[in-house]
């Protein structure tokens, strides 16, 4: 585990802990300097709900991943077309 990781872990305990001690979500958000929703949604999960999450967290795919070589291909042509004057054929 890195310590990116780690660091989340004990902010999740912490959390549960303090939602056990009786704190309301919006305590424990200022007094962890984090946004209320996720005091919720942290409050809401179980360990093993926490670990998918961090689990799909790092390895979910880039949105802009599947149109990227299109779009490269459309700046460059802009590019040229910017630079020369001249749109290119299409091959």
């Amino acid at each position: 585990m890195d310590n990116k990781t780690i660091g989340g872990w004990i902010m999740y305990y912490e959390v549960q802990r303090l939602l056990q001690d009786g704190l309301s979500h919006s305590a424990i958000a200022d007094f962890l300097v984090m946004h209320r929703r996720t005091v919720l949604k942290y409050g809401g999960m179980t360990p093993e709900e926490y670990e998918a999450f961090l689990l799909k967290k790092d390895f979910r795919t880039k949105a802009f991943g599947c149109v990227r070589p299109v779009s490269v291909f459309w700046i460059r042509e802009d590019r040229y077309e910017l630079l020369t004057g001249k749109r290119r054929k299409m091959r």
